[in-house]
């Protein structure tokens, strides 16, 4: 592993931690996976060029992919149109609203021919995990777990965010259709009336 910044200067990360880093970025340079980090604000210190530096590494045929917000880069080098794609769901909003042709899945990571991407956190060792059981092999995965303290490989299949069933504790199909309602239209006026008719019941059951 090698961790570089655009300049080869120590980064400053969002909760304020001076992270020192081995080298520059080199444009010449090659790797077998190039993985742009970013964090609570993508674009704030984002290199201009370091975009086109993605977009160079992919056309070359290399692994490119990106942590957390560092698909904010990826999207930028103009390379993800046609691949599945994934970030942290606080950033998808703005995502979206930045290229609305450009549709994220709510998976914890996606790995797309040669175009890897996570959601961060966690997400991003079951991403390091898959590569490794894919390139070494089960027992060499098995032994990075066991390393890692981790006791089992989440697939990309799984969505980052929990079902409403499961985060409310109920199967009840009214309060899951109303929970969801209410967090994509909380702000809509007459709420309840709203809600209500989502959730097939009467708005006196639904306060029950």
């Amino acid at each position: 592993w090698q961790l570089m910044s655009w300049d080869g200067g120590p980064v400053i990360c969002s909760e304020g931690w001076s992270i020192a880093v081995d080298c520059s970025v080199d444009n010449d340079a090659t790797a077998d996976i190039t993985l742009v980090c970013a964090g609570a604000q993508p674009e704030r210190n984002m290199p201009p060029t370091l975009p086109d530096h993605i977009r160079k590494l992919w056309r070359r045929g290399q692994i490119v992919g990106s942590l957390g917000s560092g698909t904010f880069v990826l999207a930028r080098s103009g390379i993800l149109a046609g691949h599945r794609f994934t970030l942290h769901w606080a950033h998808q909003p703005s995502f979206k609203a930045q290229w609305p042709n450009l549709e994220p899945s709510a998976e914890i990571y996606c790995i797309d021919r040669r175009i890897f991407t996570c959601a961060g956190g966690v997400a991003s060792a079951d991403m390091t995990l898959q590569l490794v059981h894919d390139r070494c092999g089960l027992k060499v995965s098995h032994g990075a777990m066991h390393a890692c303290v981790i006791t089992s490989r989440r697939s990309e299949a799984v969505e980052q965010m929990a079902t409403i069933a499961s985060r409310v504790q109920s199967r009840n199909k009214s309060l899951v259709k109303a929970v969801a309602w209410i967090e994509e239209r909380f702000l809509d006026e007459d709420c309840l009336k709203g809600v209500a008719l989502a959730a097939g019941t009467s708005p006196r059951q639904l306060q029950r």
